[in-house]
């Protein structure tokens, strides 16, 4: 009895000494592995720096680091900046860091805690609040192409007088390939309120706010233009197609939904049809005395058609909105 406890004694004792190695160089292993990799990643990320000069993007920053050991690789840029040459805009920030979980490097989150700067090459441009929620995230494939791409602004604001928009609130921006059709792509576009910089007597009616806006667009071969295989020009000349699948938004007494298909003609000027159903006459009625006849003629057909229970048709041309066989709106 004794030499049988003695010899199991004797085999057992090795299976702790062993699953101690074994933890060990799965240890070892990661730290090799997160090491490795996060040299790879910067050394990555510098080389695709350096080549956006063809696309006419200039980034630049002071700093790059790249730590979060063990569970996360997180890249902070200091100062970083983004010159578009092509477009004429610039981003910048006192820092920028991008965020993914060691096991699954296909998902990266991007956190701006300090103020950012959008600025147009005529000086006028965006404040954006700093927030500690993401400002935007990234999904890739196993090919490493974009599958969503999301943008979040808790607060924008003008930074000067010139600007059309004078404040966001809530800006939310969402880009992904259509699953049935990947070379098309879904833009969803909402924010809680927006803040004209001024509004003209005509409209003035309406006033200067704009609240819970929902629009979600299809865009014909834009997943194309996103990854790079059409340069801009290429899907102009298209005439490529947005779908207005579902929009919908509240405009002084205007609450309205709608629908259509639109294109873009050689200038980039949005020309199409548009089905709008509105869902508040009675709100849009007692604003009637304070329009102008014109104006007025055309809000009362608008409403004639909603209590009859029908949509209302406009059409977009050459810089007009049309309906009722009247212009609307020049912009």
């Amino acid at each position: 009895m004794t030499k049988t406890t003695e010899g199991t004694r004797k085999k057992t004792g090795w299976f702790p000494i062993f699953l101690g190695i074994l933890v060990l160089l799965i240890i070892a292993g990661y730290v090799t592995y997160w090491f490795v990799a996060a040299s790879k990643l910067r050394t990555g990320i510098e080389d695709w720096v350096d080549q956006q000069d063809a696309s006419g993007l200039d980034i630049s920053y002071s700093d790059l680091r790249v730590h979060g050991f063990p569970f996360r690789f997180i890249v902070e840029f200091e100062d970083p900046e983004v010159i578009n040459t092509t477009a004429d805009w610039t981003w910048e920030s006192d820092s920028l860091q991008l965020v993914t979980q060691s096991y699954n490097v296909f998902h990266i989150v991007a956190f701006a805690r300090d103020d950012h700067e959008f600025r147009f090459t005529n000086g006028t441009g965006y404040r954006v609040r700093a927030s500690e929620e993401p400002i935007a995230s990234v999904r890739l494939s196993m090919d490493l192409q974009p599958e969503e791409i999301r943008l979040a602004f808790p607060r924008v604001i003008a930074d000067d007088q010139g600007m059309e928009f004078s404040r966001f609130e809530r800006l939310n921006i969402a880009l992904r390939p259509i699953p049935d059709n990947e070379s098309d792509l879904q833009v969803y576009l909402t924010f809680k309120e927006l803040e004209l910089a001024a509004i003209g007597g005509d409209y003035r009616w309406l006033g200067r706010e704009i609240d819970d806006l929902d629009l979600k667009l299809e865009i014909e071969d834009g997943a194309e233009l996103l990854s790079g295989n059409f340069d801009l020009s290429d899907w102009q000349r298209g005439r490529n197609e947005f779908r207005i699948r579902q929009g919908s938004f509240v405009w002084g007494p205007l609450d309205l939904m709608t629908e259509g298909e639109l294109r873009l003609d050689e200038e980039f000027r949005p020309e199409g049809q548009l089905e709008v159903e509105l869902r508040s006459p009675e709100d849009l009625a007692r604003k009637l005395p304070e329009m102008r006849p014109e104006m007025s003629y055309l809000m009362s057909e608008l409403i004639k058609d909603a209590e009859d229970g029908e949509t209302s048709q406009i059409n977009i041309k050459d810089r007009t909105l049309t309906a009722f066989g009247r212009d609307i709106l020049r912009y």
